[in-house]
């Protein structure tokens, strides 16, 4: 893929205006890692999956920690984009055999 079908593909996937926009940035992990669980504070987060994952064992899952302390895996498919309250305890977890990249944007409440 290219950079500019990159920015084409999540444009047309977010539906909020520009200027509500807090942050946006690309989050790279590789095999090795082990993300802490966090929180992005008072914003709606959206995160993209640009990644083709081939198996489900490859792994990739954003996990939602939620009040009752039970959790909530979202698996990592190509082109899936996720919403959630960014006040919503998460972390994501590495692929087994590559990077794990997601493109994360955050928008004011």
């Amino acid at each position: 893929f290219t950079l500019k079908s990159l920015q084409n593909k999540i444009q047309s996937k977010f539906f909020m205006l520009e200027k509500n926009i807090e942050r946006s940035y690309v989050n790279m992990f590789e095999p090795s890692d082990q993300p802490y669980y966090h929180s992005d504070g008072n914003v709606w987060t959206f995160l993209y999956y640009p990644c083709e994952v081939h198996h489900i064992d490859e792994g990739g899952e954003t996990i939602f920690l939620h009040d009752d302390g039970t959790m909530q895996g979202v698996p990592y498919t190509k082109d899936r984009l996720i919403k959630f309250d960014g006040n919503i305890m998460h972390k994501a977890t590495s692929f087994r055999t590559k990077n794990r990249y997601t493109v994360a944007v955050k928008f004011r409440k």
